[in-house]
């Protein structure tokens, strides 16, 4: 595609994207029909979770690749389906390794609904460094003692925001014993600002699966989202995995935190189990997901 201007508010969106892991939502799995036109969707159509296009709901999205009814799936988005006569975009998604589709290829994939000469495809630009580190020049990564039980559990109830109230923070910090700052420090990492906690995350090597890693539980100050410091925690977690010749790194999140879903599935996360139905006990669903460590 030729740049004609300035993007339209959903292209401008779309395209932090491009290139990019993605985890979509589908509300009309494939076989099943529009609400209102009834037209039949040969493919899964989604949405971006925790996104807002400018029609106010999220970023929507094709998944090319199955046919196969799905709840859930993550990929990479390869292109963008940019229509010139309404700002509503659409992202086309592909499963990690799959080989590109060309224009012609997504052009038949979505003709169900759109129209060929109402839209372009676009593509990603120059490759763009992706991996790159936040500026970490005053955070302190370093393992956890005991000590530092209690100052995580101080704050699982305000950087939730104080999701679920006072039950949700019992929750949390039920999740968090002292047990896992007194023999998986090892693995898991706290980091500090000017001595300050602003991070952490509590993951163990698997005793019974040799392959295989855990990340339990993540935590970010609020103050810090948006630099780069829960992909930073991963990213360390990944090597001290890899060290220990561990292949798959799992975590689980619930099946509401959609802004935990989205994350997983930018970190290279694969979703194994889009509904766990009574995961951790009756009631309690659960969303798995997996990365093979290269």
């Amino acid at each position: 595609m030729t740049d004609t201007g300035a993007d339209s508010k959903s292209l401008a969106t779309a395209r932090h994207f491009l290139g990019r892991p993605v985890l979509l939502r589908f509300d009309r799995p494939a076989g099943s029909h529009h609400p209102t036109h009834g037209y039949r969707y040969p493919i899964n159509y989604g949405f971006v979770p925790c996104t807002l296009a400018p029609d106010g709901a999220e970023l929507d999205g094709y998944y090319l690749g199955s046919t196969t009814p799905m709840s859930w799936a993550s990929g990479i988005c390869v292109a963008i389906v940019h229509r010139l006569h309404d700002d509503d975009d659409k992202l086309v998604v592909v499963r990690s390794g799959h080989p590109d589709p060309d224009d012609a290829a997504i052009a038949a994939a979505v003709e169900f609904q759109e129209d060929r000469e109402r839209y372009v495809i676009v593509r990603p630009g120059p490759p763009t460094d992706r991996t790159a580190m936040p500026d970490t020049t005053n955070l302190t990564f370093r393992t956890p003692t005991e000590d530092d039980h209690a100052r995580v559990l101080a704050v699982v109830g305000d950087w939730w925001g104080g999701l679920g109230g006072d039950a949700g923070a019992r929750q949390r910090a039920a999740l968090l014993p002292r047990l896992f700052f007194q023999h998986f420090t090892d693995t898991s990492i706290v980091v500090e600002e000017r001595g300050e906690l602003v991070g952490f995350l509590i993951g163990f090597l698997s005793q019974s699966r040799p392959d295989e890693a855990y990340i339990h539980f993540v935590g970010v100050s609020p103050d810090l989202h948006g630099r780069g410091l829960g992909r930073e925690l991963y990213r360390r977690f990944f090597d001290t995995a890899r060290r220990h010749g561990r292949k798959v790194v799992r975590a689980i999140t619930s099946d509401t935190n959609t802004g935990s879903q989205a994350f997983h599935a930018r970190m290279g996360f694969t979703v194994s189990s889009a509904t766990y139905p009574d995961y951790d006990g009756a009631g309690m669903t659960r969303v798995t997901f997996e990365r093979v460590l290269d």
